[in-house]
């Protein structure tokens, strides 16, 4: 098997790091929010880490989108039932603070950081997947 078709020892980009850092930062936001309510937090901080995890994921698609060769079936299989999942995560987060009477902004910026969430997990889970199946060449 060449050495690029071959799962074990291809070299990738950093798709998979690149979404957890997004997930941190996603995460380091949500906590930084919530520890605030029920008194309006300072948007600044949460906002700037919600432009950074979104730029972390867009990038991460960007290279994920470039694999040549790459087990798509596989990846799009694993992502759909995984971003069912953390979909109905994130609308339970998300009714949570509007049932708690989280408002206006801070409202905003938290359902934004549940969305890039939502997305990175089921990202990362389909990547780790699929960059170890073999995939059919060209």
């Amino acid at each position: 098997m060449h050495d690029e078709l071959n799962p074990l020892t291809r070299r990738l980009p950093p798709v998979a790091e690149l979404t957890v850092a997004s997930v941190a930062l996603m995460l380091a936001g949500g906590i930084y929010l919530a520890a605030h309510l029920p008194k309006p937090p300072p948007l600044g901080p949460a906002v700037g880490l919600l432009v950074a995890g979104g730029a972390l994921t867009v990038l991460a698609v960007g290279l994920l989108s470039r694999i040549r060769p790459f087990a798509w079936d596989r990846f799009f299989l694993v992502a759909r039932w995984a971003l069912v999942a953390y979909l109905v995560i994130a609308g339970m987060l998300g009714f949570v603070f509007i049932y708690d009477h989280t408002r206006g902004a801070t409202l905003g910026v938290l359902l934004a950081t549940l969305v890039v969430f939502a997305l990175d997990v089921p990202m990362v889970i389909a990547f780790t997947v699929a960059r170890y199946e073999e995939s059919p060449s060209g």
